[in-house]
């Protein structure tokens, strides 16, 4: 697990220094345009979820069966384009400021592709040298904002900000491994885009797209049938929330090109057993983190969001749950069996919008952390279930799947 370790120490570092920024926006955005600001980066999560997720997962499961090149990007920014032409609606919905969200959404895709590449090479030093260098960038700009100007940033300065320091990743990482001409290359980028929509990715495509909106309930439900105070409440637990699932990405990151490398049941057996051992570091940790938030929390916001501790610690829960589950949907990843991740998770999604329904209204933003807790942990145990079966029928399904015979 050295490189588990090596991904969650940039990580940690990174994130710490966005979570930095994170609590200075909690502290000194004003209520209504930190509401604002998680409002239009759960439109941002759906669009980038959809697009940067599938796409990428798509790029390390099928790198070799589908012949991607750079013309997969250009793939991507075509699609991103008609997404954004087609939602010209939200610019009502979110108070005008969804054009300044466009910029992020594209260097969202364009730094998270140079992080896909290096992920299929398990080039993880680079890889994380990515988001190492855009977490720097966005501290140092946002704290110089904060001291010669803005001491209540708005929401759209904050959203372009974020969008530069991300292109500004891609451009020193990776622009010169691209190959441009390949990029404007139509008929490859058309070849691609029909072997996903005609083949079984389509339903990979189908799953992030429902799982992008999915995580993103939650918000959408507190902005419809709640008010704006429990929005800004739920959205500064759930930043704090990232602080603590540090390691969550770190393992998904070195498991998903690990686990599709595995080539008998000894193999996934092994995986587990390392990954066991660094549970057992991990969750104390997590129950930790959940503990210290009755102290933590109110100092860091000053007393501004009291609800925000027990909707922490909720989500806390979720993240343990999630975090138990880590290698199994990698494994069902690894089978491709993304129809039946498609339908999980459209179930998944009837399912937290009912919760919600119920829960918001009883109980404002931690009824939506009980909602999101309830359905993330139906659907973890469900997919861990999937996960064993293959397991223990490794060579078969494996060799079915390198010969093409399962669909």
């Amino acid at each position: 697990m050295k490189k588990i370790a090596q991904v969650f120490f940039f990580d940690v570092f990174a994130k710490g220094a966005t979570s930095f920024i994170s609590i200075l926006l909690i502290r000194y955005m004003t209520e209504g345009e930190y509401a604002r600001y998680i409002l239009t980066l759960s439109v941002v999560a759906v669009v980038t979820g959809t697009l940067t997720s599938s796409f990428n997962r798509i790029y390390v499961v099928g790198y070799e069966r589908l012949r991607i090149s750079s013309s997969f990007l250009g793939l991507q920014l075509a699609a991103i384009g008609a997404i954004s032409a087609g939602l010209l609606a939200l610019s009502l919905v979110i108070d005008g400021i969804y054009w300044f969200a466009v910029p992020l959404i594209i260097g969202i895709c364009l730094s998270e592709y140079a992080r896909t590449a290096f992920q299929q090479e398990m080039r993880f030093f680079r890889y994380s040298l990515v988001e190492t260098l855009r977490a720097m960038l966005f501290t140092g700009s946002l704290l110089a904002l904060l001291v010669i100007q803005y001491r209540h940033p708005p929401a759209a300065l904050v959203i372009l900000l974020q969008a530069g320091t991300f292109f500004a990743a891609f451009v020193v990482m990776y622009a010169r491994s691209i190959d441009w001409s390949d990029l404007l290359h139509l008929r490859e980028a058309a070849r691609l885009g029909r072997a996903i929509i005609s083949g079984k990715y389509r339903y990979l495509f189908g799953y992030f797209f429902v799982l992008a909106v999915f995580a993103q309930v939650d918000i959408f439900m507190l902005k419809s049938i709640s008010s704006e105070r429990e929005l800004a409440t739920y959205g500064s637990a759930f930043r704090y929330y990232t602080i603590v699932v540090l390691g969550l990405n770190s393992v998904h990151t070195v498991l998903l090109p690990t686990i599709q490398r595995a080539t008998s049941a000894a193999d996934l057996s092994d995986i587990y057993r390392r990954y066991n051992r660094l549970l057992v570091v991990l969750l104390p940790l997590l129950l930790i983190g959940a503990w210290l938030a009755g102290w933590i929390i109110p100092a860091v916001d000053e007393g501004k969001y009291p609800a925000a501790v027990a909707c922490f610690r909720v989500l806390t829960l979720s993240a343990a749950v999630s975090l138990i589950c880590s290698p199994y949907s990698n494994v069902v990843l690894r089978f491709e069996d993304f129809k039946f991740l498609f339908v999980l998770i459209g179930a998944g999604l009837l399912l937290v919008l009912t919760l919600n329904l119920v829960l918001v209204p009883a109980a404002g933003s931690v009824g939506a952390a009980w909602a999101t807790l309830i359905a993330y942990g139906v659907v973890n145990v469900t997919i861990f279930g999937r996960a064993r079966r293959y397991h223990k029928s490794f060579p078969v399904y494996s060799g079915a799947i390198e010969n093409g015979l399962v669909e």
